[in-house]
């Protein structure tokens, strides 16, 4: 008898669980208000506002996704003489040189799975001399850096606070926000077995499943504090954007969930030839209508 009501409660379970399949199925692929960014059209930037970037010099801080996005401002280059911007990697703030205008100067900042460690690397190279050479300057976190066990509110209140005193300390160097960049839902069978996946931990009290929660709830937190206020790169929104304007989503508990577009990547997270091009295209419109 025992083993016959083990038997009903694991058949009640896939019965609960083969719903709950179905159900996110019927909630996916709905719209959600995002940025701004992911609407500009490098062909609407004027020759004025590339001459205007041409003048700047800017810091990228990032780790493999921001080489992903380099690639792709430069195929991008490549196809738009406009667009003028020398790309140079840097190990040390020694490396800048201030009298040298249209550089896109980068490095490699902390470690993935530690955004934190991101956060200080970032202020350390400000504070150590790329905070007084440079124009416009920025910091991008990894889709590796936030997960289900992520503290959330702990790491933006960390965020907030550090660039806030890099603000007051360079007063002319203009800071951009960036979203989290996102992970891709599977497609196909692969789609339906990584939601399987997921509501079995959850009907089982693990983890919470899609680690892209997480991330839409600290990228909100970035657009509540910045977005009109501060300049923000909406990165989630740009790669989970179709390139015929509708969005890549599903919903967990009432709330729809970016995702990012499949197309735009060839492992999940890393961008592919596709999401490069399309991210640098909508990077380099920003920074040239940047005011």
């Amino acid at each position: 008898m025992a083993g016959c009501r083990v038997m009903a409660r694991g058949f009640c379970v896939s019965i609960l669980v083969s719903f709950l399949v179905v159900m996110m199925g019927l909630t996916a692929g709905k719209k959600v208000v995002a940025g701004e960014d992911r609407n500009m059209n490098i062909e609407q930037v004027s020759t004025e506002q590339w001459n205007k970037m041409a003048k700047k010099t800017i810091f990228f801080g990032h780790q493999s996704v921001g080489y992903n996005i380099l690639d792709g401002v430069k195929r991008v280059m490549e196809q738009n003489p406009l667009v003028n911007l020398k790309i140079v990697k840097i190990t040390n703030p020694g490396d800048i040189d201030h009298s040298a205008k249209g550089i896109l100067y980068h490095a490699e900042v902390g470690k993935n799975f530690n955004p934190r460690s991101k956060i200080d690397a970032f202020a350390e190279l400000m504070d150590q001399g790329v905070g007084d050479k440079v124009d416009i300057a920025f910091l991008k976190f990894c889709f590796v850096d936030i997960g289900t066990q992520t503290n959330i509110e702990e790491l933006f209140e960390y965020y907030r606070k550090t660039l806030a005193e890099l603000k007051q300390k360079f007063p002319s160097t203009t800071f951009i926000h960036f979203t989290v960049p996102l992970l891709s839902e599977q497609v196909g069978f692969a789609k339906w077995k990584h939601r399987l996946k997921g509501i079995v931990k959850k009907v089982l009290g693990k983890n919470e499943f899609y680690e892209n929660v997480n991330k839409f709830a600290f990228n909100e937190m970035i657009r509540s504090e910045y977005k009109g206020k501060e300049p923000v790169f909406d990165l989630a929104a740009v790669e989970s954007t179709f390139p015929d304007g509708s969005r890549s989503t599903f919903t967990v508990s009432g709330k729809q969930i970016e995702s990012m577009v499949p197309a735009y990547t060839n492992d999940g997270g890393h961008l592919s030839t596709k999401g490069q091009d399309i991210v640098a295209t909508k990077l380099l419109s920003f920074l040239a209508t940047l005011e």
